[in-house]
């Protein structure tokens, strides 16, 4: 059996009903891949990113391999419709985005950036099915190059390392982990999502002093924490408090902090966290409140995913069992199964902005929301969650955790 590697490092009109519907599909697939991830101290990954590449996958599949795909991606309608619907929705993001473009370029404004990296690399040896190839290269958008995977494997490696580490402007290095691209890889799809974006209002560098912050563990120790008073999403429940803070001058998108209220909560949070908790973060009723939340930045090696999608029962697709593999959509030979699948994210958070990326009462400390003589303070000094949001749709662009904000 040939095997392709797909890689996340994260034009059609827009249709207003794409918008809710990809987004609680994206939602409910983030929650239930995040919730069988290994995940070790810090985590980030983009769940739309990884979306939008196996919808390409589910595109080329068929009978039994198909409806795992189909299941496990949460996917609603017929073949393609959610390549459809992603290429859609990018397009309606990236357009709402850019309305500060004017002032970027005059210097006015810092960039709001949102971009999609999208490639195809095909063994020359191989004949691929023509509808497919059309799909990716004319829907979905992906640049297509044949190369010679049986002779220069490794070379191919390298250069498509090289070529992330460059479209990333050096932030990710070393995508595909050594020996990912093989002499037998048939197709190599990379799916690249890309961040940036400042705050709707920034932090003052000179307010940040060292403060107190609760590892995963209950541990505490001393980082960097930003701070600001003004008017902020906010919400909360008998487990965790959640706060949202703007991007860009339109606000169209966010990151929400979601923090446990207890100090080693954070798995308990992760355990029961449902999609709908995640579109309940779209549009919070604003609280004016004192905001301290600790600097960070995340730089974790290659996650591979296959054991957590199989965890989803996407199998087949896998060849497990052997021989199960029903990818004739992309190559008619059958011999074409899915190979391992990785996503390497960076994410960073500081005063500027962001730059893309069993729970016991007896362990309370002191409330993560209070009110002090100066008003009411939200203060994330422990473990906790965060999203980057779309605020129109409720998309989740990128999920993960803080265990520890001193580790890169």
């Amino acid at each position: 059996m040939r095997s392709f590697v797909l890689l996340m490092v994260l034009a059609a009109l827009l249709r207003a009903e794409d918008l809710p519907v990809l987004s609680g599909v994206v939602n409910g697939f983030a929650v239930d891949l995040y919730q069988q991830v290994e995940k070790k101290q810090n985590f980030c990954y983009s769940p739309y990113a990884l979306h939008a590449a196996l919808s390409m996958i589910e595109v080329g599949a068929e009978k039994r391999t198909r409806d795992e795909l189909y299941a496990g991606l949460k996917l609603l309608g017929e073949r393609g419709d959610t390549v459809i619907q992603h290429a859609n929705v990018y397009g309606d993001m990236v357009e709402r985005y850019s309305r500060g473009l004017p002032k970027q370029l005059e210097g006015k404004e810092d960039p709001l950036d949102l971009f999609l990296l999208n490639r195809i690399y095909l063994s020359q040896q191989r004949n691929y099915e023509r509808d497919y190839l059309e799909i990716g290269r004319d829907v979905a958008g992906y640049g297509m190059e044949k190369k010679d995977f049986e002779r220069d494997h490794q070379r191919i490696q390298k250069q498509v390392n090289a070529w992330v580490a460059h479209e990333s402007l050096q932030r990710i290095e070393n995508a595909l982990p050594e020996n990912a691209v093989r002499k037998d890889s048939s197709l190599l799809l990379l799916n690249g999502l890309f961040f940036q974006a400042p705050w709707h209002e920034p932090f003052d560098v000179k307010l940040t002093k060292p403060g107190g912050f609760h590892l995963h563990d209950g541990k505490a120790v001393q980082v960097p924490m930003m701070q600001r008073e003004g008017k902020y999403g906010y919400l909360a429940n008998s487990s965790w408090t959640a706060i949202s803070l703007p991007f860009g001058q339109y606000s169209e998108c966010h990151l929400v902090l979601i923090v446990p209220k207890v100090v080693d909560g954070l798995s308990g949070l992760e355990q029961n966290l449902k999609a709908k908790d995640l579109m309940d973060m779209r549009d919070l009723p604003q609280r004016t409140l004192r905001l301290h939340m600790p600097r960070f930045e995340l730089k974790g090696e290659s996650q591979p995913l296959m054991p957590a999608l199989k965890g989803l029962g996407i199998k087949r697709a896998f060849d497990d069992p052997k021989g199960s593999a029903e990818l004739t959509q992309i190559d008619a030979t059958r011999n074409t199964v899915l190979g391992p699948v990785y996503q390497k994210s960076y994410f960073k958070v500081d005063e500027m902005g962001c730059d893309v990326l069993k729970a016991s009462s007896a362990v309370l400390l002191d409330r993560v929301f209070e009110q002090t003589g100066r008003g009411f303070e939200f203060k994330a000094d422990r473990a906790f969650l965060f999203l980057v949001q779309d605020s129109r749709t409720g998309m989740v662009l990128f999920m993960g955790r803080v265990a520890d904000p001193r580790a890169h």
